[in-house]
């Protein structure tokens, strides 16, 4: 029985890291096909739609392969919506500020202008109205229904735990980039704890527009004179420092009252066995060399 279900959950995760890496590969095709015969008339956003929209029928096709767990839906009040805001904002700065530290080590040692190493640096600069839009909604909200819905739901029976580090794990690597993957990671571990617990789709897609129309709100902000972006810079410093604070202090406050519902695991599953399950098979290996190599281009190129 143990050996049959570490083969069952090597193949359902196998089935969901090849989806992921068909969307990966069909919509960064998209967008390199785009670049080669310089559309560049074309918003980035929608190249990116565009993208998606090529990318879904062999993406759902490879993921409807795995049973989806329908969630209880339950309510969210105002006040633990905002302790999950604050958590994702806090711990979201503390790995970003380690992404641009190795970044910034990278590019003493190599000479790379570490303004491209992150491409948010380039969407941030050219600010549109469909630039905001796709920043703010129309990217939260796919993003969330394809890791927090699509995904996340098809993980439920392998624990709660597991489902909100694996989908977690694959949103941070999904955006190929070191300084996003990590900032994505920790958020997304917040945002996939926010949707075990209630179920709901909407929660989810107002958290991550508040979370991204912050950041957006900043960069609009920036544009003035030396003194004004003084006085933004300044705020904003104090603005992170408050935010981690405060995620550290919550976390300390709740972290042991915490409850993840168990996975449905036969006994004789040592949780190395099961983990091994999860990430070492065909898909998602596959998936994860893919984004390895990304950020290493990002990186080093």
């Amino acid at each position: 029985m143990p050996g049959r279900y570490r083969r069952y959950v090597r193949r359902m995760c196998s089935w969901l890291g090849w989806a992921l890496t068909a969307g990966l590969v069909i919509s960064t095709g998209i967008g390199l096909i785009f670049s080669y015969f310089e559309l560049d008339y074309v918003p980035a956003p929608v190249v990116t739609l565009i993208g998606y929209g090529a990318a879904a029928p062999a993406f759902f096709m490879l993921l409807f392969r795995v049973p989806v767990s329908v969630p209880e839906k339950k309510k969210m009040r105002l006040r633990k919506f905002i302790m999950f805001y604050v958590l994702a904002q806090g711990l979201g700065y503390v790995f970003s500020i380690l992404g641009n530290l190795i970044n910034l080590a990278v590019a003493a040692g190599t000479g790379r202008d570490v303004f491209h190493m992150n491409p948010v640096n380039s969407m941030l600069l050219d600010l549109d109205w469909i630039m905001i839009l796709y920043i703010t909604v129309l990217g939260p909200v796919i993003e969330e229904y394809i890791f927090r819905g699509f995904l996340l739901n098809r993980l439920r029976p392998f624990g709660e735990k597991a489902a909100v580090l694996f989908s977690a794990l694959a949103f941070g690597l999904f955006h190929g980039n070191l300084t996003q993957a990590l900032y994505a990671t920790a958020i997304g571990l917040i945002l996939g704890y926010a949707a075990v617990k209630t179920g709901r789709m909407l929660y989810n897609c107002l958290l991550h527009i508040v979370i991204n129309s912050g950041s957006t709100l900043l960069a609009l902000n920036l544009n003035g004179s030396l003194i004004w972006q003084l006085i933004i810079s300044t705020a904003t410093l104090f603005a992170m420092g408050a935010f981690i604070i405060a995620a550290i202090v919550i976390l300390c406050l709740n972290a042991r009252r915490a409850r993840l519902a168990p996975g449905e695991w036969p006994a004789g599953v040592s949780y190395r066995d099961f983990a091994s399950a999860m990430y070492v098979n065909p898909g998602m290996m596959c998936f994860i060399i893919l984004n390895v190599i990304l950020i290493g281009l990002y990186l080093f190129l």
